[in-house]
């Protein structure tokens, strides 16, 4: 608490009612917040997942969120530096209010807005968008989970546009498309604030991370893109490759579950070898084989910048892993490596073995659920870990992926070791 204000504005605070007797709230002020938060409460249960459920009206009507927003402005406005409203039921109504709010008072001082899962729609980022045109203060601000789809990125984009404080925004899992993808990108063009954009699960194809690329080619604030879970495919990390080899400012790429082959992650190689700036890489459940991981290795060995390698769940045999294995003995930056549920055996772990007792950078690497690896590469691996004890070797003990399906993949001639 600061100057008799709210530092921090979170009603799913078990103590936020002391919290606000103290600050002298009105008796009928504090109970009007305590119905408001035993209507969530006493609201029933979902089993379905998020992306069966249809959009259904917010847990109080318009007027409560009305309510909701007039005691705001009324008693702790002028000193909320961050509102927490994440999975309140506020529905459209209420994000049409909480906008109008912050629409009326523009300089009040609010960093961060968190109105995940509150299923506000198109509409209501509409009208969020008209308020962050105006806001002077608010840099960080998650709308994930809120069914806004294209309209609601759109008008986002409008505002971005315009914007001078936003750094981050978060947009997982709504839907917007390629359309709305475009759109962001054009924003992205103009604006010179924003840092980190999350696209998470939004149905993004190759036209919008084409926008996108574009879009880093001229961005020069731009530091964390995150598009895992989309249908970018090869031709899409091609694209978003070529942007990589011009932009200096990119630090990390997420492209995780993107249905990349061997293709778009030799592009992806390629740029990593010209660009000096990015750090970590996510390419995790992909569909990438041998030449993926020779080209990303080969790669790695030039690269003086990139600390974390995520490549869990792909096709990575015997091969790829001997090529990293290569490429860390030389490489000096590199500190954490992700291999878990990949295909790689005794061979991949002795060569890993072997760097790891050369290596001297890197802190953890990730072989957890990797059933092929037996009782040769398990020995080699602790060998290693006694002499570099600065190194933290994940392997489980009791695997969970059955061999079987390794033996299959190996029989359909998918990869050789």
């Amino acid at each position: 608490e600061t100057n008799y204000g709210l530092k921090r504005a979170n009603f799913g605070d078990s103590k936020w009612k002391s919290k606000l007797k103290t600050l002298g709230m009105q008796e009928s002020v504090v109970d009007a917040i305590g119905a408001l938060e035993q209507r969530k409460a006493a609201a029933p249960k979902r089993s379905r997942s998020f992306k069966d459920e249809k959009p259904r009206r917010a847990l109080r009507p318009p007027a409560m969120n009305e309510k909701l927003v007039q005691l705001l402005q009324q008693n702790s406005a002028r000193s909320i530096d961050e509102l927490l409203l994440r999975d309140f039921g506020l529905g459209v109504a209420g994000a049409q209010a909480l906008a109008g709010l912050l629409e009326r008072n523009s300089r009040v001082p609010v960093k961060t807005i968190d109105l995940s899962k509150n299923r506000i729609c198109d509409l209501g980022a509409v009208a969020l968008a008209r308020a962050i045109k105006i806001q002077k203060t608010v840099q960080a601000i998650s709308l994930s989970e809120n069914y806004i789809g294209r309209g609601g990125a759109v008008a986002l984009s409008d505002a971005i546009k315009i914007n001078t404080t936003l750094q981050e925004i978060n947009l997982f899992q709504n839907n917007i498309g390629d359309a709305g993808a475009v759109a962001l990108a054009d924003a992205i063009k103009i604006n010179t604030t924003v840092q980190e954009i999350q696209l998470y699960q939004n149905c993004i194809g190759y036209l919008g991370v084409v926008a996108i690329a574009d879009a880093i080619k001229i961005n020069r604030t731009l530091t964390k893109i995150h598009l895992s879970q989309n249908n970018i495919g090869d031709a899409g990390v091609v694209a978003l490759a070529d942007a990589i080899k011009i932009n200096t400012t990119v630090q990390e790429i997420h492209l995780s579950q993107n249905y990349i082959y061997d293709e778009g992650a030799v592009a992806l190689a390629d740029a990593i070898k010209i660009n000096m700036t990015v750090q970590e890489i996510h390419l995790s459940q992909n569909k990438i084989l041998n030449e993926g991981f020779v080209a990303l290795a080969d790669a790695i060995k030039i690269n003086r910048t990139l600390t974390k390698i995520h490549l869990s769940e792909n096709y990575m045999g015997d091969v790829g892993a001997v090529a990293l294995a290569d490429a860390i003995k030389i490489n000096r930056t590199v500190q954490e490596i992700h291999l878990s549920s990949t295909i790689i055996s005794d061979e991949g772990a002795v060569a890993m073995a072997d760097a790891i007792k050369i290596n001297r950078t890197v802190t953890k690497i990730d072989f957890g659920n990797t059933p092929t690896i037996h009782r040769l590469g398990r020995k080699a691996l602790s060998e290693a870990q006694q002499i570099n004890q600065s190194v933290e070797v994940l392997l489980t003990e009791n695997q969970s992926v059955e061999a079987t399906h390794v033996n299959q993949i190996f029989r359909r001639g998918l990869i050789n070791r």
